[in-house]
């Protein structure tokens, strides 16, 4: 089976107005058979910008929510996110980052030394290394005192967004179970990306010598943990059937 990761990332005026409804959605849609993940997020930074996760066990099991309950459950008012409202809504201009919805086949991933593979070892490839293409989404899911000081935080993405190439780099927090936090990243590139990895490599060896600080033990009360990297996308909706934005990336004759 694969499992489905959907990310919908909206930006609105009204957003403390709309907490109360869709924590009540994603409680609603956590009862619907095979699904691991429905919560929403809210920036650290920028109020207005909101997220959606969720996580299906299979692309059988969101294929029977999408038919059942799809357009009540989650993935409503598509023109708040897709284009042209990708940097917001007239009445609320995105800040950072963009609004869409994106669909993939999930994976997580962990580190070796200073690479990222697969955490499943099983399914890493020894002998080939597959293409990378176009921009980079990094989902990173953490936890963290919900009153603890995020400066540092702040101050590290604050100072991401200046390097070149990068599209998004924001700190979530979880709207019912505000323990629970999300890095979101988007890099314009695969060798963008490498560049900045390394630089960060470089910068994490050059600060090393003394002992790292504890982090904080925070008891996770929802959902699991773990990197996510991806070849990014925003979908959307054609004859009831979600495909990417981008017109040379459908294809008629191959489903992937």
């Amino acid at each position: 089976m694969t499992p489905i990761r959907v990310a919908v990332q909206n930006n609105f005026a009204d957003a403390d107005e709309r907490v109360a409804g869709l924590v009540s959605q994603s409680q609603q849609i956590r009862k619907e058979p095979g699904c691991l993940q429905a919560e929403d997020f809210r920036s650290v930074e920028f109020p207005d910008s909101l997220m959606h996760l969720q996580l299906w066990e299979s692309t059988g099991a969101f294929d029977a929510f999408w038919q059942g309950k799809g357009e009540k459950g989650g993935l409503n008012e598509p023109q708040t996110w897709q284009t042209p409202h990708h940097y917001g809504l007239p009445s609320a201009p995105r800040r950072h980052g963009q609004s869409g919805i994106e669909f993939y086949r999930h994976e997580y991933f962990g580190r070796s030394e200073s690479v990222w593979m697969l955490a499943d070892e099983s399914e890493r490839a020894e002998s080939i290394r597959f293409p990378a293409w176009g921009a980079v989404r990094i989902l990173i899911q953490g936890t963290s005192p919900p009153d603890g000081d995020m400066s540092a935080q702040l101050d590290n993405a604050q100072e991401t967004r200046l390097e070149p190439g990068c599209i998004q780099f924001g700190n979530y927090r979880s709207i019912e179970y505000p323990e629970n936090t999300c890095l979101m990243e988007v890099w314009s590139s695969p060798e963008i990306y490498d560049i900045h990895w390394l630089n960060r490599l470089v910068q994490q060896a050059a600060r090393a010598g003394g002992p790292a600080a504890p982090r904080p033990q925070v008891d996770r009360r929802y959902g699991k943990p773990g990197a996510e990297w991806y070849a990014h996308s925003y979908y959307t909706l054609v004859d009831g059937v979600w495909q990417p934005e981008e017109g040379e990336r459908r294809m008629v004759t191959v489903r992937w």
